[in-house]
């Protein structure tokens, strides 16, 4: 009985733990089926909820923030609460400290890149104890009220804005140091002396920062200590001391009957002169000797420019660039950028030179690649420049640089170019001479105990062919024969036709003016009431006057000497038209013909003798304009042409 007893009980208690395992089976799949079907899950925007079933319930007792409670906080709220926390901390006050200088620089936490890095924490926070398997949530409800659980925030920081904002706010207190420099005075050498500096190292100071925050910080505010650094001088004052060597030297000669040429010379070597150029730095010829102005002491010039020599100021001063050049290379620095000119110079040999050019940023520089300082110095005197590298010489003994020209092709100039210019009067002829082009190298030789080492070529140059250059003014009145000249390209046919061309256009220019005054000067004699005789001798007079403001008569009569009722510039009656004839008081300044007298206001005469007289004068004009067009012609100068008209005119006159 009791066997079937105990049979009968299992009987019982089997069917109920059947039906507790299934619920235990059952319960999950229900749960998720009903997460399945909730809006936050339903492929909607706000279906991005990961845990729609229990975003909304109270938080597991036990759990913390940063060691601060959240039990009973919804999700949202424990976010706002670690948000909180957050912000308190990007508020914290930073104080960046520069124990040299004595000196603090303060920055919110936020600015130094202060970021949260674990946000999805907060998930985790919703989730703990509430979790779909009951065996879990169970182990999650013991662990809770034995152990409680602590989230931490998780931050983080941006090295590159620290390091940023240590640049920008943290180096104004840096002392550069103060190098040493030495200067010769009557051949003596005086040290000058130096000074340690310090800088903030923006490097270290930024990991240190870094590590602080990371490390050490609590959230509240902090001081750390940046890492400033003290920075020696490059040249101690006994390495300057010992800087008597001269590591380099050349000189150049110049001609100093070319007083501006020789003062732009002296002007740049003076600005380069006592130069200390310290190890690893960079020397730049123009940097140094620029502006090219009056102002900074230079003077207008020959320098090239577009295959010509033209004037600018600080012509010559390529001779400056050219010599420091040379020494420079003996010295054995390193040059960095060297430019030869487009045409041969003269006071060097071809790959010598240096030129340099400040609307093109043609330069010269190097970098002093030695271990010491270097100094330059520069003497002009009596048609020589020199430029001497002064340095602690550490070469072996017995150890000597010198340099080879070689010209490796020769290019005869050719032809002739002519290059009218808008800008320069008429009359204006300059020649620049063409240029032999070359191209050319330098070389490197070694020598030691007078034997050679090594040999290498050190640059290559090219110089231009050029032409002879001519340039032709044409401002004003091109005549026929000054085109033509121009077209034949011959020197000696241009110079000879601008200079007629512009003895034309002055005598034109002087004929028109006389012509004017004359005019003005007949017709206000008649309005007051002269005869025409009296008339045509105050037009005569008003004529001399224009045409010759300084009082000379052309033909070398003493001022009034000219004869009564003739033109000062040609001796021929009347005044002179714009094509050297000489026509009466009232005719036409560009053609020459004349025009009666008007007859009112005339006191005494009358119509017939003012028509005889007028008659007269036109007679005397023709034969003069007549006589001066013949002589141009034949190929008489203006002062001859003018003779002849004054001739003609006075016999026409003698005549009626």
């Amino acid at each position: 009985m009791r066997g079937s007893h105990r049979r009968k009980d299992k009987r019982i208690w089997t069917p109920i733990f059947a039906v507790i395992l299934a619920a235990a089976m059952i319960v999950p799949l229900f749960v998720r089926v009903r997460a399945s079907q909730t809006p936050e899950n339903d492929g909607s925007e706000n279906g991005a909820v990961a845990d729609p079933l229990y975003r909304n319930l109270p938080i597991e007792d036990g759990i913390t923030i940063n060691g601060q409670s959240v039990a009973g906080q919804t999700k949202e709220e424990a976010r706002q609460f670690a948000q909180g926390i957050i912000d308190g901390r990007k508020n914290a006050v930073i104080t960046l400290n520069d124990a040299m200088d004595n000196a603090t620089t303060t920055v919110s936490a936020g600015n130094l890149g202060l970021i949260w890095t674990n946000e999805d924490m907060i998930d985790d926070i919703a989730h703990y104890g509430h979790g779909c398997n009951i065996i879990e949530r169970y182990k999650d409800s013991k662990d809770l009220e034995k152990n409680g659980y602590d989230f931490t925030i998780g931050m983080d920081f941006d090295k590159e804005i620290i390091s940023q904002f240590i640049t920008m706010n943290c180096t104004a207190y840096d002392v550069a140091p103060v190098e040493g420099t030495i200067t010769k005075e009557n051949g003596v050498f005086t040290v000058n002396g130096s000074a340690a500096g310090h800088a903030v190292n923006i490097d270290t100071s930024t990991e240190k920062i870094y590590q602080a925050l990371m490390n050490n910080w609590s959230g509240q505010d902090m001081t750390i200590d940046l890492n400033v650094e003290t920075k020696e001088p490059k040249a101690s004052p006994e390495t300057l001391s010992h800087m008597t060597s001269i590591l380099g030297s050349f000189t150049t000669y110049y001609a100093t009957d070319n007083v501006e040429r020789a003062a732009n010379i002296a002007n740049g070597c003076a600005l380069i002169n006592g130069t200390t150029v310290n190890p690893g730095e960079e020397f730049s010829v123009l940097d140094t000797i620029t502006p090219f102005t009056a102002e900074n002491g230079y003077e207008l010039a020959g320098s090239y420019a577009d295959n010509e020599i033209v004037n600018s100021f600080g012509g010559g001063i390529c001779q400056v660039s050219t010599t420091l050049y040379n020494a420079v290379i003996r010295a054995e620095l390193k040059i960095t950028e060297r430019n030869n000119h487009t045409m041969i110079v003269d006071y060097v040999d071809p790959s010598d030179d240096a030129a340099i050019a400040e609307s093109a940023g043609m330069d010269m520089r190097f970098v002093n690649n030695l271990e010491n300082p270097v100094y330059i110095e520069g003497i002009t005197d009596g048609g020589a420049i020199t430029f001497n590298i002064y340095g602690v010489e550490t070469r072996a003994p017995g150890r000597v640089v010198s340099f080879e020209s070689e010209t490796l092709e020769e290019i005869p100039t050719e032809g002739t170019e002519v290059r009218t210019d808008a800008t320069q009067p008429v009359g204006f002829v300059t020649s620049t001479p063409g240029h032999t082009g070359y191209k050319a190298q330098l070389w490197k030789v070694v020598s030691k105990d007078n034997l050679v080492v090594s040999k290498d070529i050190f640059n290559h140059s090219v110089y231009s062919m050029t032409p002879t250059i001519i340039r032709v003014g044409t401002a004003g009145t091109v005549t026929p024969e000054l085109q033509n000249a121009i077209n034949s390209k011959d020197l000696a046919a241009i110079q000879t036709a601008a200079e007629n061309a512009k003895h034309g256009a002055a005598s034109s220019e002087q004929a028109q003016a006389a012509a004017a005054a004359a005019d003005d000067a007949y017709q206000a004699a008649l309005a007051d009431g002269q005869d025409t005789a009296a008339a045509a001798d105050a037009a005569q007079a008003a004529a001399a006057a224009a045409a010759n403001p300084d009082g000379n008569a052309v033909d070398g009569n003493a001022p009034g000497g000219t004869a009564p009722g003739s033109n000062a510039l040609t001796g021929s009656a009347g005044t002179p038209s714009a094509d050297g004839s000489a026509p009466v008081p009232g005719a036409d300044a560009q053609t020459g013909d004349a025009t009666a007298a008007p007859a009112e206001g005339a006191a005494g005469g009358d119509q017939t003798a003012q028509a005889g007289q007028a008659d007269a004068q036109q007679a005397a004009a023709k034969a003069a304009s007549d006589a001066y067009q013949a002589a141009i012609a034949a190929g008489q100068d203006e002062i001859s042409a003018l003779a002849a008209a004054t001739a003609a005119g006075n016999a026409a006159v003698a005549q009626q």
